[in-house]
């Protein structure tokens, strides 16, 4: 959701508050659209983050760390030229519209007070940040617009002058009836008709008037007097809202995949998911978009990672096709030992010159063509023939070998690429990079120096008759919980033939039941590759019968004295036993 006036309204409430004569310590730009500045006042020192990213434009306090780059962009320069000790005198949102105006007062180039003016507008891919000095000219802009629409124009030396105003109902200096009347001109869906005639509400307060109102979004013109009187009720509770009355709900809805919503009144339209109410809208925005970063952050990381294991996977897949077809070429082998033998029994009957020759193949006395060069003599033709079946001997040697550890190396990437997609913080990413370093695979990637931050990486459960569950998240954690964390009598899991976690169920010297025994299998499916298959095979033994053969890759163990459980993967059950 992107903010609103009325959001924009309360955020200059709040930021005025602990604002107001606050002096400028600090200012640097993380990212090329977005500006982090540190303000001293008596209460300390607070950092004010403004981003003009589009989707993601937003001005609140912040609590997040934020890299000072290096070499600072122009627009830091600028800022810092001018700002730089200034002090903060107001904060004011322009009404019906998403810009905010942060008022400083600073000494310009002859020591003398003047006042300077950053205008802080949040319009989705038109997002801008605009240095105005107190004439009303701008020095400079993050973005440099002219509108082809209006004809605003957004570059230094031209007079500022706000966006064409939109005609519309700002919402927070109309009345419930005046409003009412505008609506019900529109044949448009309720939600639509709210959005189309009235400013300063966004898609999201919209909808639920709408939802509190009208029952499936009805369009506007044709709603009864129920509805309108339930309409009317809503807006006076939202304007009360806005104004900072008891109705005042500042709050967050998250499903499964995080936040989804964000407003300042509470938002029944959306059924079965938490709510985390605020007592500080940059609490709030704080929450809010640090979890969208990070899922940002996060998605670009693993969408890297993904190819780069992609890439890796083709070779060795492309790899292991080529010396299979090598091999199938050393299917010849013995045919070329024949030959020579053949030729060497015959050898008188040939002469130097001939290009084949038919001899008898006296295994079961049927003719054989053999193929010469007239170049060699009929015995260097034989030596050749021993030479090509020696050859293809010792290739056919090692490319079995050799096909045996690419089944190996493919099975390990497997495991990988399900650990990336499965993967769910950045220490999990570092740490795949890291493995497929010390692999060989990354060969161009360089570790951070720092050392890893300690992560949990292990899924945690606890059976129904009391027995810990563990499950490893990579394969670094499927060694160390099979092969150290887990006793000899604890319970060995893993899906049959496929990439999926270590799983162990802790016996601590009592013998196991059905159900925690169905249990760790459902949990071993459900973290594998399998996790969306029917009837998937569980292999499970003692820890005591898994071992690791020297010079093995990470998570690879064989294991012996198995038996075998087949079970349905679901949510419910891991769930159900974190």
């Amino acid at each position: 959701m992107a903010l609103d006036a009325v959001m924009l309204r309360i955020a200059a409430e709040e930021l005025k508050e602990n604002l107001t004569d606050a002096r400028v310590d600090r200012i640097f730009m993380p990212a090329r659209d977005t500006v982090v500045i540190n303000v001293r006042n008596k209460s300390g020192v607070k950092r004010l983050l403004l981003s003009a990213r589009s989707g993601m434009a937003r001005a609140h306090f912040t609590k997040q760390e934020y890299d000072n780059p290096a070499t600072p962009p122009a627009f830091c320069m600028l800022l810092r030229k001018y700002l730089q000790s200034g002090r903060i005198k107001d904060v004011r949102a322009a009404d019906g519209e998403r810009i905010l105006f942060f008022d400083f007062e600073v000494l310009n180039e002859t020591g003398d007070r003047t006042c300077l003016s950053v205008s802080m507008e949040l319009m989705g891919r038109y997002s801008n940040l605009v240095l105005i000095n107190s004439k009303g000219i701008i020095i400079d802009a993050l973005k440099h617009v002219v509108s082809e629409q209006d004809g605003r124009r957004v570059v230094p030396g031209a007079e500022f002058c706000m966006p064409t105003p939109q005609h519309k109902l700002p919402f927070m200096s109309s009345g419930v009836l005046e409003m009412l009347k505008a609506v019900k001109e529109k044949e448009k869906p309720l939600s639509a008709a709210l959005l189309d005639a009235v400013a300063g509400i966004g898609p999201v307060v919209c909808r639920e008037i709408s939802f509190r109102s009208a029952a499936d979004d009805t369009p506007a013109h044709l709603l009864d007097a129920d509805s309108l009187d339930r309409l009317s009720d809503t807006l006076d509770f939202v304007k009360r809202a806005a104004e900072g009355q008891k109705t005042r709900r500042l709050s967050i809805v998250s499903g499964g995949e995080g936040p989804i919503e964000f407003s300042f009144i509470p938002l029944t339209q959306y059924r079965g998911l938490s709510v985390t109410e605020f007592d500080s809208l940059s609490e709030l925005l704080d929450c809010f978009y640090a979890s969208r970063e990070r899922a940002l952050l996060l998605l670009a990381r693993s969408s890297d990672l993904k190819k780069q294991v992609g890439v890796i996977l083709e070779r060795a897949v492309r790899r292991q096709r080529s010396r299979e077809q090598e091999l199938m070429l050393c299917e010849k082998a013995d045919m070329s030992k024949l030959c020579g033998e053949l030729l060497t029994v015959y050898i008188g009957q040939l002469k130097k010159g001939m290009s084949e020759a038919t001899v008898l193949n006296y295994y079961d006395n049927t003719d054989i063509l053999i193929k010469l060069d007239p170049q060699k003599t009929p015995s260097q033709n034989a030596q050749k023939y021993y030479r090509d079946y020696r050859k293809m001997i010792t290739a056919r040697q090692v490319l079995t070998e050799l096909l045996i550890e690419g089944e190996k190396e493919i099975s390990y990437i497997e495991s990988v690429r399900y650990a990336v997609e499965t993967a769910e913080t950045e220490a999990e990413f570092l740490s795949l990079r890291r493995e497929l370093k010390e692999a060989g695979y990354l060969k161009s990637y360089r570790l951070p120096k720092t050392k890893p931050a300690k992560t949990d990486d292990l899924f945690r459960y606890m059976s129904s008759e009391g027995h810990r569950i563990l499950a490893g998240k990579n394969n670094i954690a499927n060694d160390r919980l099979t092969l150290r964390s887990a006793a000899k009598s604890d319970i060995w899991f893993h899906v049959k033939n496929d990439a999926g976690s270590h799983v162990i169920l802790f016996a601590d010297g009592k013998k196991p039941g059905d159900a925690a025994l169905a249990e760790a299998a459902m949990i071993a499916a459900f973290h594998s590759k399998s996790r969306m298959s029917e009837n998937v095979a569980v292999d499970f033994t003692e820890a005591k019968n898994v071992k690791k053969a020297p010079g093995q890759r990470p998570g690879m163990v064989v294991y012996t004295d198995y038996k075998t459980i087949f079970v349905t993967p679901n949510a419910k059950t891991p769930d159900g036993l974190k």
